[in-house]
Parts: C-alpha cells; structure tokens; sequence
C-alpha cells in the first residue's frame, strides 16, 4: 500500500525543494493525488477556481521540476512519486486499487480513545459515583475531544475534503 515516502528517499537538495512547497503548489499537488487520473492544466484551473490556466501551468511546472508529476503526450499530468512533504505530515496516504485516500492521522487516535471512552463507560459504570469515575471521566472526555478536534481540523484545513 502506498503510504508517504520517507526521507531517506530523497537526497538533501530535493527535501529543501519538497519542504518548501506551501500554498498553490501544495493545492494542485493535492489535487492531482485526490484525483486519481489524468488531469490537465484547465481541468485543475477549474477545480482550484484559479484566475487563469497560467497560474495553475505554473504549479504543475514547479511540481514536474521537483520530478513529482509527470506530463503525458497529450498535456495531461500525473503523479509520479508521493513526497513527504512538511505539511503532508499529519497525513496518511492510502492506495486501494486505482483510488488514493488521504486520511488526517489523528482519525485513528480519535477513533481508538473513542471506543476506550465508550467501552469504559459500558464496563466500568460504578454503582455510586466516585471522584476516581469522575476524574478519569473528565480526562478521557478532553483528550477524545481533542483527538476529534485535531482530526477535524486537519481535515478542513487540507483539500481532501
């Protein structure tokens, strides 16, 4: 399964090169991950709503540079290679058959402290209520909610929504 590439892959020139990519370069990398085919330079000036094909040629440029998209025979890019790039960390890639999905990592600390916090309360609901019950109750609350906020907002903040 193709997951994100490690550092070790790379040599020191390309990380400074992948880890200064942000904003526009950043969306249409996405873009192209998310679509999972062949998309051209109006295609993603239409889904990004850029001002004009120049601004996102542009990008796809700057990616093709870096060697993570490649341009096919007939102008359309695709992703060559995924990159561990700084703002991809909090970011899972998963490849299943001819998709990929971008998951935010916290989802599965969300999810796991949510089952323990339920399973708690089914197996562990005390008769009389102690300051142990509450105390743990308040923790595992915050934390589970602060799980689901981080995931939250990793989620809405990157566009793989």
């Amino acid at each position: 399964m193709g997951l994100l590439l490690s550092e070790n892959q790379f040599n020191t020139e390309e990380i400074k090169k992948i880890e200064s990519l942000t904003g526009k370069t950043l969306l249409v990398y996405w873009t192209l991950l998310k679509g999972g085919s062949h998309l051209g330079v109006r295609e993603i000036q239409r889904i990004l709503d850029f001002s004009s094909p120049s601004v996102a040629s542009y990008h796809l440029e700057k990616l093709k540079e870096l060697d993570l998209v490649d341009k096919d025979m007939i102008g359309a890019y695709i992703v060559k290679r995924k990159a561990n790039i700084a703002e991809l960390k909090d970011i899972v890639v998963f490849k299943l058959a001819n998709r990929v999905i971008l998951l935010p990592r916290y989802i599965f600390y969300a999810v796991f402290s949510t089952i323990i916090f339920i399973g708690y309360f089914i197996f562990f609901f005390p008769k009389v209520i102690t300051t142990e019950f509450l105390f743990l109750t308040i923790i595992g609350s915050f934390s589970t909610i602060a799980f689901w906020y981080e995931t939250y907002r990793i989620y809405n903040s990157n566009p793989f929504t």
